[in-house]
């Protein structure tokens, strides 16, 4: 047995096993799963009036994405259609409104975003220990909204080797026997037979086994289905992860690389699909990965230039040397509008859709914020400024206030377009961005909610008039306000500096950084009228407001027990 082993060491360590994990139609299992409907029920998932989802029992009767409504109703009935959620002027989250209208509504995909995090996220990461064990995989990427790539390498041959010593894995010359009739998985190019000629065939037959753990737990503790593409790279098991669905999983083995691929369009191989794929289609006049094989890798490197034709030589034939990376955190994030005719004709109209995008950027917090807008025969033009504390900013109101402060008096209308963005995101503590923040009550250590702040202010002013959040406040201001500065400082020594008469600052002479520090100064104004309006609040003196106008300016998310997060959560409960 140790001689086996030894032998098999040598070989199949080297081999890297991945797996690619896609939800099956994710958008129209969504709305099924919150809507508590059997698999069997034809969905589709529309926005205006054009389907984005459709899950298979629906393409059953011939319905695809981008079918039109009436065509969806004219092919299958019975079909249950759901509109993306959306935001509304005067929303301040995101909602399955009964009559959403393009020009009225803005579509907004939080709540999808936020379901993908805990399916897919929770793959890799150790917050999502209360749905299962984050030990699948610690090599985890997460690639889109509803697929993610996971490297078993280690893991697989941690077993392997274990099961070995153990004498629990069956040997046929000197290799350990692979079963793929009791498998569950679909092998491309093997018929039955239990024998492996390659000795990578054996972490892939065992890696099968742990992917079916997955999909089972991704099924038993959230209810969606996923499929899985397992072979020795990420370009590979992505290709198989699309062959077998929905809910199977495809293994491609190594010695069956080349015969699948050869009669493959080309162009299905991940970021061959544009421009790249769309040249050498055009250059070469070829359709398969084997036409591609024929065409010198000197003629690819002079055409496409020595990396990508390089690159392109490799790929065609399985060779992917990309690894699973982390996903880094979210640098941006932007909400925006399209205007089609008319166009925004009114700076009320600005006002209003503004109101709209700073509600859908609201739950993230960033270190910059930016307004951008088209007039109609224009240039895009754009403008930034520190974003407000966090504290301070207890609602979309104040990202309002801040987008229509950079507007100011400039021309807009008429709009074709208008965006407001964030970034200079960063990470608070190693658990800001955890899937569990969305299941659990804040605690003694997190920023508090306005909720937070209305009952400390209530309990404050009954019991003791002079003690208000005041102090943390002003200390967050201070601070804030150093680090505004230190963004918009340029060294005094540096020519073609102007000095600033407001601060004393020195700013190079340019327009952009000019008006870049006229923007950090009405930030901070900003930031001062809108510290007052929220100490007054929170006092009960409120800045001249009457007691009715602070109550009504309470969003009214706030006046109900039941937030985003506990209304997320029931898509999560056993049925």
């Amino acid at each position: 047995m140790t001689h086996q082993m030894s032998e098999v060491d040598a070989r199949h360590l080297k081999a890297r096993v991945v797996i690619h994990v896609d939800l099956d139609s994710f958008y129209a299992q969504v709305e099924q799963v919150r809507l508590g409907l059997p698999r069997d029920q034809p969905l589709a998932v529309q926005q205006w009036q054009l389907l984005t989802a459709v899950n298979y029992a629906a393409r059953a009767f011939g319905i695809k994405k981008m079918s039109s409504v009436e065509e969806a109703k004219a092919a299958c009935p019975d079909i249950t259609l759901v509109h993306t959620a959306s935001i509304a002027n005067g929303d301040t989250e995101a909602k399955y409104h009964t009559n959403p209208n393009y020009y009225t509504h803005k579509i907004s995909l939080d709540i999808m975003d936020i379901l993908s995090r805990c399916v897919i996220v929770s793959l890799g990461d150790d917050s999502a220990k209360q749905f299962w064990d984050p030990r699948f995989s610690p090599k985890f990427q997460r690639a889109s909204v509803d697929e993610a790539y996971l490297d078993m390498t280690d893991l697989v041959n941690e077993r392997i080797i274990e099961m070995g010593r153990n004498g629990s894995i069956e040997f046929k010359d000197g290799l350990p026997v692979v079963k793929w009739e009791d498998s569950g998985a679909i092998v491309v190019g093997v018929t039955g037979s239990s024998d492996t000629e390659e000795p990578t065939t054996t972490t892939l037959g065992w890696e099968d086994y742990n992917s079916a753990r997955i999909r089972t737990a991704v099924d038993t503790e959230l209810h969606y289905t996923c499929s899985a593409g397992i072979s020795h790279n990420k370009t590979l098991a992505k290709l198989c992860s699309a062959l077998n669905k929905p809910n199977k999983q495809t293994v491609l083995l190594q010695d069956q690389v080349l015969a699948f691929l050869k009669p493959l369009p080309f162009q299905k191989i991940r970021n061959l699909g544009g421009k790249l794929g769309t040249e050498i289609e055009e250059v070469w006049s070829v359709e398969t990965c084997g036409q591609v094989w024929d065409i010198p890798l000197s003629a690819l490197q002079l055409k496409l230039g020595e990396a990508s034709g390089s690159w392109v030589h490799d790929i065609v034939r399985g060779v992917c040397t990309e690894p699973v990376m982390q996903t880094q955190l979210q640098k941006s994030i932007g909400a925006n509008k399209a205007f089609r005719n008319p166009p925004l004709k009114s700076m009320d109209e600005v006002v209003k859709w503004v109101d709209v995008l700073a509600c859908e950027i609201f739950l993230r917090w960033p270190k910059s914020f930016s307004v951008s807008y088209r007039m109609e025969g224009k240039q895009t033009t754009a403008k930034s400024a520190p974003m407000p504390s966090r504290v301070r900013t207890v609602c979309p109101d104040t990202l309002s206030k801040l987008a229509n402060s950079l507007l100011g008096s400039a021309p807009i209308v008429p709009c074709r377009h208008i965006s407001l963005g964030c970034n200079g995101f960063i990470k608070e503590d190693v658990n800001i961005n955890s899937v569990a923040k969305f299941f659990k009550k804040a605690t003694d250590n997190e920023s508090p909610s306005l909720d937070q702040l209305r009952k400390e202010s209530s309990v404050d002013i009954q019991t003791s008039p002079t003690k208000t959040s005041s102090a943390l406040l002003q200390q967050i201001d201070v601070a804030e306000q150093e680090d505004l500065l230190k963004q918009f400082e340029v060294d005094n020594q540096e020519a073609h500096c102007i000095r600033c008469e407001r601060c004393g600052k020195y700013v190079s002479a340019d327009d952009f950084s000019l008006a870049e520090h006229e923007d950090y100064h009405v930030a901070i104004e900003l930031h001062r009228e809108i510290t007052t309006e929220v100490l007054g609040s929170l006092t009960g003196k409120g800045a001249g407001m009457k007691p009715a106008e602070r109550k009504s300016a309470i969003p009214a998310k706030v006046k109900t027990e039941h937030s985003v997060g506990t209304e997320i959560t029931n898509f999560f409960k056993r049925k």
